[in-house]
């Protein structure tokens, strides 16, 4: 397949108005792609599934923006019903306030499937019939590594498999790709686009990579980094501040998520750590507010101490940096 592009065109195309924008500003667009990597057990298809369950309905998801409601085909080969359904009344129940119409609009535009035993070419060919008949705008596969069916270090198998097949169907279809992908477990928590489990064509071909991992000390907090694409994501916390990162909360009544901007375990690493963004933003508003109300030096330190838990270095650091 090649495509030709008509300069004038592209000297006179508007950027601003992200037309063909599906998630963030030209983050995910009609035959893009998003990789979603994580160790395992970090909740990516909880994560994935929700986000599949907002693009149906036009929801911004997480800090993340979707420009309009879009038809969902999310293809996926670990989780059992029972799972399956605890995301869905997680999200119906938390989300969408068990809203009959607003369900009523999610069946409309999601499909769910699973399947086993079905790998490579294979795979390849029931794909391309299941969107011919379904005509979906974003395709999810869950996880990646359970419909490939080849050696993931061999460079020209996986090149073979997402640029050659996955694209053409793509393209072919005109959709979005979000592939879930398992992290390797010797890149520590980094949010590297070079995580991913394989060769390095998993990073280079994914136009968007976001990055889970959860803290040992809590597995219901989750970090959420943008690993590649962060400015056309625009990703906001709960504030409305642009980051690269957010803390995230997984629900214990039934799965949901929700930005967590309190500290979470995340920034309770050692003294010479630096605090992630998403918590930040909360301790310069604690440090503006202990100034305002005329307090100085060791006080304002002992009010970033007393209310978000840094020790007195860490505390002592971040209120130099906003005085």
């Amino acid at each position: 397949m090649i495509t030709f592009y008509d300069l004038d065109d592209l000297v006179k195309h508007d950027l601003g108005k992200y037309t063909d924008s599906l998630l963030g500003y030209n983050f995910l667009t009609k035959t893009g792609s998003l990789m979603v990597v994580g160790n395992a057990g970090v909740g990516k298809s909880k994560w994935t599934g929700h986000l599949a369950f907002s693009a149906a309905l036009g929801r911004d998801f997480l800090g993340m923006k979707v420009h309009r409601p879009v038809s969902v085909l999310y293809v996926q080969a670990e989780d059992v019903k029972e799972d399956l359904a605890e995301s869905v009344q997680g999200f119906v129940k938390h989300d969408l306030k068990s809203d009959p119409v607003a369900v009523k609009n999610l069946k409309a535009n999601l499909n769910i499937a699973t399947v086993v035993g079905i790998t490579g070419d294979d795979f390849i060919r029931l794909l391309d019939k299941t969107c011919e008949k379904l005509h979906p705008e974003v395709l999810i596969l869950d996880p990646l590594l359970a419909f490939m069916g080849c050696d993931l270090v061999d460079q020209g198998a996986v090149t073979k498999f997402l640029r050659v097949q996955l694209a053409q169907i793509a393209h072919r279809h005109n959709c979005a790709l979000i592939c879930v992908h398992h992290a390797r477990k010797d890149k520590g928590t980094g949010a590297s686009i070079e995580r991913a489990f394989g060769g390095i064509e998993f990073g280079a071909f994914f136009r968007g990579v976001i990055d889970l991992s959860s803290d040992p000390r809590d597995y219901r907090s989750v970090q959420m980094k943008v690993a590649k694409r962060q400015r056309q994501l625009g990703l906001k916390d709960g504030l409305g501040n642009q980051v690269d990162s957010l803390n995230l909360r997984m629900g214990t009544d039934g799965v949901h998520w929700s930005i967590n901007d309190q500290l979470s375990p995340f920034d309770l690493g050692p003294a010479s750590g630096r605090p992630p963004k998403a918590a930040k933003t909360v301790t310069d508003k604690t440090i503006e507010e202990a100034l305002a109300a005329g307090l100085k030096g060791k006080e304002v330190v002992s009010e970033v101490v007393k209310k978000h838990g840094y020790s007195p270095k860490q505390a002592q650091r971040l209120v130099k940096a906003k005085s």
